[in-house]
């Protein structure tokens, strides 16, 4: 998938910080970042298995073009999302209660800077392998 850069304008009408628009522009980075990641996978995938047996050539293909589909749509979705930032926000948004129902910290960390858990709190909902 070809990359591209998202233009990420994030101040509001007259130059003010609008905080919905900054949080959806957020969102686009992280699923342009998840879009790109995905991608590599693929390629690492494919370079993989083209070093490797291929007792089922078919459900092989299958899986890449599923990475494929995930790739797309991710990139998608973080156009999308990019495109949603000229909307002004008509109503204030509740950072805790949004910043609150996600379990990676380190995603909440990059989208509200300003309302991270304390790290007691914050383990309880990381699982770890």
């Amino acid at each position: 998938m070809k990359s591209e850069k998202l233009d990420h304008q994030t101040p509001g009408k007259n130059g003010v910080d609008d905080p919905a628009r900054n949080l959806i522009a957020a969102i686009s980075r992280e699923l342009f970042a998840a879009s790109e990641d995905c991608g590599k996978v693929q390629v690492l995938i494919s370079s993989l298995l083209d070093k490797t047996d291929h007792p089922d050539l078919v459900a092989e293909f299958h899986m890449i073009q599923d990475l494929d589909r995930m790739n797309q749509t991710l990139a998608d979705l973080a156009v999308l999302t990019n495109s949603l930032t000229s909307i002004v926000a008509t109503e204030e948004i509740d950072v805790e209660t949004i910043a609150g129902g996600l379990k990676l910290t380190s995603l909440r960390d990059r989208l509200f800077p300003d309302a991270s858990e304390p790290d007691d709190v914050a383990s309880e909902h990381v699982t770890f392998f």
